[in-house]
């Protein structure tokens, strides 16, 4: 089984660089893998405001016309900033209903 696997990986290779472009894009595809996430390094304002998460936004827009980060890397980070911006406003909801209760 072993010896039909590398068979089989030499006969693409063989055929990538013959010119077969799909050839090329399997085994580049397994040579060269892009990380699916990457870290990213971000000196943000306070996101649990309005202000500060709009501070964010513009911060990212700025990186990304800088070429400081790719636009998924903006995307992934405004996700996050999404997320917690949600958080702050349930925790904040929460908060006015249980004193809403009291009274």
């Amino acid at each position: 089984m072993e010896g039909a696997i590398d068979g089989i990986v030499q006969s693409v290779i063989q055929k990538a660089l013959g010119g077969d472009i799909a050839a090329a894009k399997l085994v580049l595809d397994r040579i060269h893998v892009v990380p699916k996430s990457a870290r990213i390094s971000a000196d943000l304002p306070d996101v649990t405001t309005a202000e500060g998460v709009i501070a964010a936004r513009a911060l990212i827009v700025r990186m990304v016309a800088s070429g400081e980060i790719r636009t998924d890397e903006a995307e992934s980070l405004s996700r996050v900033i999404s997320d917690q911006q949600t958080a702050h406003d349930l925790l904040e909801m929460t908060t006015l209903m249980r004193q809403l209760e009291k009274r």
